[in-house]
Order: C-alpha cells, then structure tokens, then sequence
C-alpha cells in the first residue's frame, strides 16, 4: 500500500554532487503550467498571483484570456505565457507560468506547454473533483518527470468536499504514477477567488504559500552549458511595421544578447538571423531587456535576411550561429477537415464592412498569418476567388473563422467535409487513433458502441482500480458524435484522447437501423384521427385514446 507524503526527500548528497558539476543552475527563476479541468479555476488563480506578488496592481477577471473567444466561452484556446517577479529580493526572483488550455481539442497546446516547465500546478475543484481530462494530462505530465503540486480549490464554498477530492486524487496518481516519485506530492487548500492557499485546510490568509512552496519544490532550471544557445520556439509572430519575425519560446541552454546573430534550425533546414530585440514577461506585459538566459521564457525579434526565409516554425530550435543543436520536433498531425473559403457573391456584398476585407488577396494574406502561428492550419488556393482551409476538426476551423467575421473580414464558407486522398487508385479517407479510458465493466457496452461507428478495437490494458485502457482506430467520418456519445455511456467518467493515425480505404457507412420509432416524451391523451395517419406507415406500441 502505497503512503502519499506531504513533503518531499531531498535527493543523496553524492547525487546532488554530481548534478552540481555537471549542470548550470539558476536560483532565481522557477517554471510552471497550471493544469486544470474546464472551469476549475487556473485563469483566476493566476490573475490573483498576478495581483497579490505585486506585479500586476488591478489584475481584471481572466485577463490572460486574450481571445474574445476565450473570455466569452469560458476556456483557454491558447497557452499563454506570464511571469511573477519579486523585485523585494535581492537578486529578484521570477516564477513563469504558463496556463495551459484544460479543453480536450486544444490538448496540443498543453503538450507543448509541459515541455517548457519543471514543475506544475494541478488545480482541483473541490465540490467537482477530479474529471476525466485531468488524467491524460497528468500522465503526460508524468511522464516527463515534473514535479507536481496539488492545490485543491474553491474549499470556501458550501458544497464543497475536501477530502472526498483529496482521495479521489490520491487515485488519481496510483492510476498515473510511472514509479514511485511520482506519489510523494504536495497538497494545498484554498481558493483562487478569494486568493488564499495554505499547508492545512484553513479559510484564509494569502497566496504566499503557494509561492514558498513553488521556490522550495519545483527544480531550478539547469543547463550543461551556459554560452551555448539552444531555445525551443513555442509560439511565433510577426511584426506587422517592421516584418521582423517573433519567436516566443524557453532557453534550455546558454545565453542571447540584443545583436547576436544565431541559427534558425527546423529538421534539414538552417537559416541565420539577427536579433534585434529580447523581452521576458513582466506580468502579462513585456519588458526589454538586453540579454536572456537559460531558463528564461522569453520573446526574440529576429530580421531575417534578404531574399531568405527563415524555418521559424513552432517546435524548431534557435541555437548558437553555425553549431545549432536540434531539440526533438514533433511534426503536427495531418489535417483530417477541411472547409472552402471564397469571396462574398451575395447581393448585399460590401455594404456591412469594408469592401477590401472582402478581397480574395486580403483574405489570403489574414490565413497565410494564421498559418504562420497555427501549425495544425493548411491552406491550398483552388481557384482566383477561394481557398480551401484544412485542420484538425470542425471546431479548430471555427475558431479561425469567427476570429476572421470579428475582424471585420467578409467572405462565404461551405459546409465542413472530411478530407480524402486517392492512393494506388483507391478513394482513402483519414482514421484517428483513439485511446479510452473507463471502468472495467463497461468494456462490453464501450466495444459494442465503438464497432457500430466502424471502429477496429485493439489492445485492452488492464489499469489500476478497476479501469482499463482500450485502444481503438476509426474513421474520422464517424467521429462527430463519439465523444458526447461516449461520455454519456460511461457516466461522464471516462477519459477519451485521439490523435492522427493514417489514410486508409473507405470504411463502411455506420450501421443504422432498418426502420425508425416514434417514442412518447411526455404524458397525455392520443387523438384517434391524428394517430390513424401514423398507422398508415408504421405500428404503433398503442391504440388511441
């Protein structure tokens, strides 16, 4: 049986000399991503940090939510990226966050979140507990040896439940852990609202701490070298007066200085460019600095030469001029949608904006910029006056499109399709890798479910507490309902992740059944007239009246 501890083991002395002489360390900066279910509470933790380290005065409601879209919906769809300095010490100290999206179609982002940090911060609502997308985040978590904190939130309202939330994650790590480190966790109590977390489960007081512990447990960042530059890109941009390019990413190594000239590397690629500017994050603003360091999240403005094209992709590496060392890209999976985009043929063209928005070329060159920044985006011109859009799903090519009408742009869209390829002469269409995790009495119904949508079952492993792990391929095309569907089967409980898998031959169409009922939703009296017109067609379960 395993004990959940409440502290953590400093590791030997003669493993901590050897780390010394092999690594560079920095005391002062710490990395974290908060990781959250929907509406658990990250964003709002963070604006109170913001605000209570002093580094943001009047932090307002969800203000690392950037996107319109993000403040109405109530989600993250992006990463965003802040820091908490502490001017008060001597030297002064950072702690960058990264709040990492908790909805299950912009799990990319959360993946390329964790590889930027040392620790995290796992947010659990208390009257909720932990829910179901929490677990394929820890385990990738995990998996990359963080170091987590729990924070179990919003203990001060009235229908909270603290230590049923507290063993459910205790579960919760049993199922995910990879070894035994991984079970000595931390726990803290508090609510992010009211901007209090302690040791013990105590209704007030203030964040400091959360920030105690944040400096005492997650690791500093450490390099082998400290001259050597070697920076993974997370987001890019481009300055829209100057043109230069702007590469938002974490220092792994070395050190870059404002005129530096480094290497843009992205798989056989190279390209050089200067640095004309560096910023760190203050808060949500950006300040200017002359120099970043390992461990640093930070901001590059990089002009590319003339009549070259720097690689500058998210996921490619800026390293050191002419001795880049790769760190691992993770191509994005192949689009699997597709929508067609065309100037606006309706009779009220250009009368509710302005008429160059509607433009081909304008159109054009707004979805070349989002493909810049959003690398699951494809674009293929087809035709003078349309281009097709491809993604990963419906809702990925929504987003874009109302960021798009909100701007002011105006054009005309057909319907989502899925896409499909001819190889060796044979219509193929896109499959998903699917990974289920759920009860182990549901695997019947779960099974059952999966092959009426056409879906080849593989690998069943068996997890801890009574769960397993099912994996399954299916086509795209009769993927639009599984996850509800899903969901509802498994009480909510369970855990559904997928990912591209290939192209292969048309599957068949999705069963169906041979005739339709009509089921009563309601009480009430049957009319003989209008109940003949039905027997005409089809049985009835009664008679009227």
């Amino acid at each position: 049986m395993f004990r959940f501890l409440r502290h953590s083991f400093a590791p030997t002395a003669a493993l901590t000399v050897t780390i010394i002489r092999a690594l560079h360390t920095r005391n002062d900066v710490r990395n974290i991503a908060v990781i959250a279910h929907v509406d658990h509470g990250k964003t709002t933790l963070v604006d109170t940090m913001l605000s209570q380290s002093g580094t943001l005065a009047n932090a307002h409601n969800r203000v690392m939510d950037s996107k319109d879209q993000e403040k109405e919906r109530g989600i993250t769809i992006l990463a965003k990226n802040t820091a908490i300095v502490f001017d008060h010490n001597d030297p002064p100290k950072r702690i960058n966050i990264v709040d990492t999206p908790g909805h299950l179609d912009f799990g990319g982002e959360v993946e390329r979140a964790l590889q930027m940090v040392e620790g995290i911060i796992l947010l659990v609502d208390a009257k909720e507990g932990v829910r179901p997308g929490t677990r394929y985040v820890l385990r990738k978590a995990l998996s990359l040896n963080l170091k987590p904190i729990v924070c179990i939130n919003k203990i001060d309202k009235d229908d909270s439940n603290i230590k049923k939330t507290e063993s459910a994650v205790e579960d919760l790590f049993l199922e995910t852990a990879h070894d035994d480190d991984h079970l000595d966790i931390k726990f803290m109590y508090g609510s992010g609202r009211s901007g209090f977390m302690n040791h013990e489960v105590k209704k007030d007081g203030t964040l400091q701490p959360l920030f105690d512990t944040i400096f005492d447990l997650v690791p500093p960042p450490k390099a082998t070298s400290d001259t050597e530059l070697q920076m993974l890109v997370a987001q890019v941009d481009e300055d829209d007066k100057t043109g230069f390019k702007i590469a938002v990413g974490r220092i792994f190594n070395g050190k870059v200085n404002v005129g530096d000239i480094v290497t843009v590397a992205l798989e056989e690629r190279r390209c050089d460019a200067m640095v004309k500017k560096i910023q760190l994050y203050r808060g949500i603003e950006k300040m200017e600095v002359p120099s970043a360091s390992f461990g640093d999240l930070c901001i590059l403005e990089l002009q590319e030469p003339l009549a070259q094209k720097l690689p500058l992709k998210i996921g490619c590496t800026i390293g050191t001029q002419g001795e880049v060392r790769m760190l691992p890209y993770r191509k994005p999976d192949d689009p699997t949608y597709s929508i067609i985009l065309q100037e606006m043929e309706a009779s009220w063209k250009g009368k509710e904006t302005d008429a160059f928005k509607g433009k081909m070329a304008n159109l054009s060159k707004r979805l070349n910029k989002e493909a810049m920044v959003n690398t699951a985006l494809r674009l293929k011109e087809t035709s003078p006056k349309e281009v097709t859009m491809m993604g990963r799903g419906p809702l990925h090519l929504s987003v874009i499109v109302e960021d798009m009408r909100r701007e002011g742009y105006e054009f005309e869209i057909q319907a989502p399709r899925v896409l499909t390829r001819e190889i060796d002469g044979e219509i193929c269409e896109p499959f998903e890798r699917l990974a289920l995790e759920f009860k182990e009495e549901l695997v019947g119904p779960v099974v059952s479910f999966l092959s009426s949508k056409m879906g080849e079952i593989g690998e069943i492993e068996q997890l801890s507490n009574g769960r397993v792990l099912l994996h399954c391929v299916m086509p795209v095309r009769l993927m639009s309902n599984v996850p509800l569907k899903y969901h509802t089967l498994t009480s909510g409980d369970g855990v559904i992740n997928h990912h591209f898998d290939s192209y292969r031959p048309m599957a068949a169409s999705e069963s169906e059944r041979d005739t339709g009922a009509l089921i009563s939703v309601d009480n009430g009296r049957g009319d003989g007239l209008v109940t003949f017109w039905f027997m005409l067609s089809r049985p009835l379960f009664r008679a009227a009246g």
